[in-house]
């Protein structure tokens, strides 16, 4: 099922951007679906719903670092600019 490949990889930290932004906004929804699929394997629904924030966050710090560095590499092409 295309959830739980979804799930799969939110757990494994390969999820698409969008997928996870998806997610996120029908949370509740998701773990629902997700408790359902996997309900053999006891899957905590707390556990899910911490694992697509913990993405979130991820990708929310690797965005601020991107914004950081693009400002850095401009700065530096200012700068050596400059020197010469």
């Amino acid at each position: 099922m295309l959830a739980k490949k979804k799930y799969e990889a939110v757990k494994s930290g390969s999820i698409v951007n969008s997928d996870l932004q998806f997610m996120n906004n029908h949370l509740e929804t998701f773990v629902d679906i997700i408790a359902i699929l996997k309900k053999h394997e006891n899957v905590n629904r707390e556990v899910v719903e911490k694992t697509v924030k913990m993405r979130l966050k991820e990708v929310e710090e690797f965005t601020q670092h991107q914004g950081q560095m693009k400002t850095f590499v401009n700065l530096c092409q200012h700068a050596s600019g400059n020197i010469q």
